[in-house]
């Protein structure tokens, strides 16, 4: 099988974005109020959140994505 680096950063992407949607679900960034049926989003608390998963995934793909 071929070593296909562009699929593992691909893969190291998407896996940061997933490991961040908890975090996301749990108001850190998202919030719904369903009184009023409105969903709010504080950008800087999210992009926080997601640039965080990067670099962790980042840091992850430097120490192990090497051959």
């Amino acid at each position: 099988m071929e070593n296909i680096v562009w699929a593992r950063v691909v893969f190291y992407a998407l896996s940061s974005l997933l490991a961040a949607m908890p975090a996301a679900w749990a108001g850190w960034g998202l919030s719904y109020d369903a009184a009023t049926g409105i969903l709010s989003i504080n950008i800087e608390t999210l992009a926080g959140v997601f640039v965080g998963a990067l670099l962790a995934s980042g840091g992850v793909m430097a120490l192990w994505g090497k051959k």
